[in-house]
């Protein structure tokens, strides 16, 4: 059975101390999803990223987790939420 899950996936910047900062990601919708693949399901991630370096991380890092992004557009010039 497949789960889709739809929603946005966020970056987030934080601990910003001397010019540098911490990455991560988070949204409800993509917590569900890495937790759902966590538990060893196979969910698909249904949303938009941009063409950019974080958007190209973030697709880096949901794959690690075993989320699904066939269904994930690219926005040319775009960036994440």
């Amino acid at each position: 059975m497949s789960i889709f899950i739809f929603g946005e996936g966020m970056l987030e910047i934080s601990d910003i101390r001397d010019a540098t900062a911490r990455f991560g990601y988070g949204g409800d919708a993509l917590n569900t999803a890495i937790y759902l693949a966590r538990s060893g399901r196979k969910p698909e991630f249904v949303s938009a990223l941009g063409d950019d370096a974080f958007s190209t991380s973030l697709r880096a890092k949901w794959n690690e987790e075993g989320v699904g992004l066939d269904h994930c557009l690219t926005v040319e010039g775009g960036k994440p939420g």
